[in-house]
């Protein structure tokens, strides 16, 4: 072959690459693009389908709650008493000794919950105490073992902490770790 038969048939066979290569990339990108279009549009129903959802679910609430109103009200007319014959899990109280233990249940979980905040006030004070006064730190309990409280003394301006401390709250020992 001469050469000038080999320069065509390369070139030839370069120019069918390019067109080929690009029609791929043309193709690619155009399903792409169609398929960002559907995702939009998927996207923009789901919202939609949310909002109407969130409206319907706000206009059952209001629908519910207004005829809750109406059901629990108690009217009197002349001397006749109409009762109200809904009940609410918290009107399902039966006699005065269950409503008196639950009364105290309530109380020793209002107790338990101050008791805890005062020994924890208590272990940061002395802390606070051994670590001397300072305006620049503060002090959390990290944890709670058994009568053992770890509380850390933390920078008040890096928040890092400074230092351990093991505080036995019975005995008022305060360790640092």
């Amino acid at each position: 072959m001469k050469k000038r038969t080999k320069i065509i048939i390369v070139s030839l066979i370069t120019i069918a690459l390019i067109v080929g290569m690009s029609i791929y990339i043309y193709s690619t990108t155009k399903d792409d693009s169609s398929q960002l279009e559907q995702n939009d549009i998927v996207e923009n129903s789901v919202s939609e389908d949310v909002n109407n959802s969130e409206n319907d679910t706000k206009n059952q609430i209001e629908e519910n709650i207004t005829e809750e109103n109406v059901i629990e009200e108690n009217t009197v007319n002349e001397n006749t008493v109409i009762e109200n014959n809904s009940t609410s899990p918290e009107q399902q109280i039966v006699g005065k000794e269950e409503e008196e233990t639950e009364k105290e249940i309530k109380d020793n979980q209002a107790n338990a919950s101050e008791k805890l905040k005062i020994t924890e006030k208590k272990a940061i004070e002395l802390v606070k105490k051994s670590w001397g006064e300072d305006d620049s730190i503060y002090c959390v309990v990290a944890n709670k073992d058994d009568n053992n409280y770890y509380i850390s003394v933390n920078d008040s301006s890096t928040t890092s902490v400074l230092a351990w401390y093991t505080v036995d709250i019975n005995t008022g020992n305060v360790s640092e770790n």
